[in-house]
Formats: C-alpha cells, sequence, structure tokens
C-alpha cells in the first residue's frame, strides 16, 4: 500500500509541468502601471497584484477575451473573470483588507485590454449591486509578442 502511494505521488511529481531555464520571468503589474501598454511573450504568466486598503471593499476582474487568458480555475469564477488569491494583511480589522493577485498566462499573439476595479459592492452580486460605488480602476494594455 505504501509502495503504490509513493509510486503514485512520484508519478504525478514527474507530471506536474516545469520551467524551462530560458522561460521569461513572470510579468507582474501593479497600480503603478495603470494606462501603460505592457509587452509579454507568448508562454510568459501575468500576475496583478492589487492592494486593498479600504474596509467592505474588493478588487474585481473585467473579463478577458483574446491573448491572454486566466490560470487555475477559482470556486465561484464565471467564464473569462477571475477569482483572486488574496492574502489579508496582518492585523487588519476588516478581512476585505489585504493583497489580491490575479493570475494570467499570455497564449497568443495580440493586444488587449486589462480592467480592474476597486469597489465597494451594494449587492450580493455584480448585477444586482445597485448601491455599487467604484473607488477607482485600473487599465493596463497587455501586447503580447512570439519570442523567446
Amino acid at each position: 500500500m505504501l509502495t503504490r502511494v509513493l509510486a503514485l505521488t512520484l508519478v504525478a511529481l514527474l507530471s506536474l509541468p516545469t520551467r524551462a531555464a530560458d522561460a521569461p520571468k513572470p510579468l507582474v503589474i501593479t497600480e503603478a502601471d495603470a494606462g501603460k501598454t505592457l509587452d509579454a511573450k507568448v508562454g510568459q504568466v501575468i500576475d496583478v497584484v492589487l492592494v486593498g486598503d479600504q474596509p467592505r471593499t474588493g478588487w474585481e476582474a473585467g473579463a478577458l477575451q483574446g491573448p491572454v487568458q486566466r490560470v487555475g480555475h477559482q470556486k465561484g469564477d464565471r467564464g473569462a473573470v477571475a477569482s483572486p488569491d488574496f492574502a489579508p494583511k496582518e492585523g487588519a480589522a476588516d478581512k476585505a483588507v489585504g493583497t489580491y493577485t490575479f493570475h494570467y498566462a499570455a497564449v497568443a499573439p495580440g493586444k488587449v485590454e486589462m480592467r480592474f476595479t476597486y469597489i465597494f459592492p451594494g449587492g450580493p452580486v455584480p448585477t444586482a449591486r445597485d448601491a455599487s460605488k467604484r473607488v477607482k480602476e485600473l487599465r493596463v494594455t497587455v501586447n503580447v509578442i512570439e519570442g523567446k
């Protein structure tokens, strides 16, 4: 039994994707990149790292189509809209204060505008948020190119 578990674990580890030594470093996008056009290479990981510093607010990603796609599937995701990884700020009284990280990959040549909204929600779902208030917005254009 233990041998079988070890064998299955080894197979799982060997089947994990490996990162080639020449793979580009992840492109990290922050609020400082607002309004910019940034280049990414096909196959490059794109992480959007945004700080939430206000109570009861949160970052939401706009839907994407084209050369950049979200990576992974989080519970509650709908279509191309990504749920972020969230790291709460240590010691914060409000659980919405912390760092939101959205994960994407550049999958084909082309250009796409990525949009993120920092919002104070007024309802349980985005379509029912009549009292929602947009606190701020981040828009960044990513130009995906072929290359190594």
